[in-house]
């Protein structure tokens, strides 16, 4: 074979070659071509800053209730159903309406109307979703409520057998506490606001010149006061009643709206009464006539469809506030009657100025 014919093989081979070679990448390229513009384009999310995020993603299907009621101190487990997978989470806009738990138990705190956020975060499946659910908070039904009151203690010997008296009905009261006795009684004190009753202020020196001095001087006892229930129960109270009741004749009635006024904006709701059983009378009257002279009140105040405010008081020398409370709580009792603590009212407040 001449050096010709083989020079003309070795080219034929190496053309072939190249022709295969230029074949085979050609496909691949096509190939390549075909894959990419196939692909689902790629946007940014309107949510999302993300350019890696697919132009569409499933929408969770969240389901939640649309308007929740409940009384302040009740209980409700919001139901929130989703399908797929995610984190749900919940919050509250308005904290001092309405608190919720994290497993969507909500819980009334005071009336009025807020949201609840339903969050279901995204998991990467998924968008974030979120559902605002409408809450009432409504006042608790007070129609059939009697409210016992007590002014001047604790004491170490009336207070303790009050307590018992109450715990024995299943009936709760408030007391409107001086501090200097609280002082001396914290246990008492801590006592009655474990046991589901109101804890008030009513003054700390109780020395009435002193307190109506002037402005400056009642609100200077108050806070005393008020900082040192604070410290015994770790809740600050929403209730005060004047010494003598608004209208005392110890200060001009010019100054007692203005001291209303300092302390509704602070959040207080001031508490004269409007059922009276006769005992700051000096002569200490008996049981019976403290029932008999409270019930006359208690049954004007029913027929005027008013909520009856009983004063008594649980100081040292009222031997007699046992033997009436018990008295009280059987007879409207059996008519019907609940006896609870102020922390269940949200009207107005009763004072005799108004």
């Amino acid at each position: 074979m001449t050096k010709k014919k083989i020079a003309l093989i070795v080219f034929d081979i190496s053309a072939a070659i190249l022709l295969i070679v230029v074949l085979v990448l050609f496909f691949n390229i096509s190939s390549g071509i075909d894959k990419t513009v196939s692909q689902e384009p790629m946007v940014a999310d309107a949510d999302d800053e993300s350019e890696n995020e697919p132009a569409e993603l499933l929408l969770p299907e969240l389901t939640v209730d649309d308007n929740v009621s409940l009384s302040v101190d009740s209980d409700y487990k919001l139901s929130a159903k989703y399908e797929g997978f995610g984190i749900v989470t919940f919050e509250s806009f308005d904290e001092d309406v309405v608190s919720v738990s994290n497993d969507g138990m909500l819980t009334g705190v005071h009336p009025g109307e807020t949201d609840v956020a339903v969050r279901l975060d995204s998991d990467g499946k998924y968008r974030a979703w979120s559902e605002n659910v409408h809450v009432t908070v409504t006042a608790p039904d007070i129609s059939h409520t009697i409210f016992l009151t007590y002014d001047d203690g604790p004491s170490g010997n009336i207070t303790p057998e009050l307590l018992d008296t109450l715990q024995a009905y299943d009936a709760h009261a408030t007391f409107f506490v001086i501090g200097t006795f609280a002082e001396s009684h914290p246990d008492i004190v801590k006592r009655a606001y474990d046991e589901g009753h109101t804890i008030a202020i009513h003054t700390y020196t109780h020395d009435y010149r002193k307190i109506y001095a002037s402005q400056e001087a009642y609100i200077e006892d108050f806070d005393k006061t008020e900082a040192l229930i604070e410290e015994i129960t770790g809740q600050k109270p929403r209730f005060w009643r004047f010494p003598g009741g608004s209208n005392n004749g110890y200060t001009n009635h010019a100054s007692q709206y203005a001291i209303m006024d300092k302390l509704r904006a602070r959040g207080y709701t001031p508490m004269d009464w409007n059922v009276s059983t006769t005992d700051a009378a000096p002569d200490y009257p008996s049981a019976a006539t403290m029932v008999e002279k409270g019930s006359e009140f208690i049954d004007q105040a029913i027929a005027s469809d008013k909520t009856p405010v009983v004063l008594m008081h649980d100081s040292e020398k009222k031997v007699n506030a046992c033997e009436a409370t018990r008295t009280f709580i059987e007879k409207y009792g059996a008519m019907g009657y609940d006896f609870r603590g102020l922390d269940d009212y949200y009207g107005e407040g009763i004072t005799f100025l108004d």
